[in-house]
């Protein structure tokens, strides 16, 4: 038994009390890597939204958070994980201005226009060429 689990079990004996859901950042993932809005197996379905494990650990905390607010006692497990998904999505889609037919640069971590995101990677080539051409200009070495 982990260090954790009996902090927490001693802490539930202590206060005559029980937790029911313990909820953090690689379960949730694991979790909602199931759900078809973060299915990475799955990307050509139309309610894919973004490989969860792209997703950031700040969002998912967020989500945790929000659950956390709005649990009911009935909710079950899957109650939960729907909660978390819809304020992920929903949250990633105005962070990211995600549209169906955007581009995602794992540079910069947000979505482009097929158009915008040429433009940023001819920028990307221009600048490579000018600072090789500076750094040839400084040592004399290709």
């Amino acid at each position: 038994m982990t260090t954790e689990w009996k902090a927490l079990l001693d802490w539930e004996e202590r206060n005559d009390a029980r937790v029911l859901v313990v909820l953090d950042p690689e379960s949730v993932r694991e979790d909602l890597s199931y759900f078809v809005q973060f299915d990475a197996d799955n990307p050509e379905s139309d309610s894919f939204v973004r490989d969860i494990n792209q997703v950031p650990e700040s969002l998912i905390i967020d989500a945790i958070n929000h659950a956390a607010d709005e649990y009911r006692f009935a909710w079950s497990t899957e109650d939960i994980n729907e909660v978390m998904a819809e304020y992920i999505v929903e949250n990633l889609s105005s962070k990211t201005m995600l549209h169906k037919g955007n581009f995602y640069d794992d540079v910069t971590q947000r979505f482009y226009k097929w158009d915008d995101l040429q433009e940023l990677y001819a920028t990307r080539k221009v600048e490579s060429v000018m600072n090789k051409q500076m750094e040839f200009s400084f040592t004399g070495e290709k």
